[in-house]
């Protein structure tokens, strides 16, 4: 999950993961978590990643699966 959402940021022009939680409201401590398992990312988690980063159809249902 961690490079799929990396590829992502770098569209996006976020530089780093504190950036990143900063733009979506999760905190640090829980980015962190949800890229280490990502199994544990909540809907609204995903939700809020989603109004940043703009995934595409076919990355968020992996995501939402778990299959990254």
């Amino acid at each position: 999950m961690k490079w799929l959402i990396k590829r992502y940021m770098l569209d996006a022009r976020i530089e780093s993961f504190v950036e990143l939680s900063k733009r979506t409201g999760i905190s640090k401590r829980t980015l962190y978590d949800r890229l280490n398992d990502p199994s544990t990312l909540k809907i609204f988690e995903l939700k809020a990643l989603d109004e940043v980063l703009h995934f595409r159809d076919d990355d968020i249902v992996k995501l939402m699966r778990g299959q990254v």
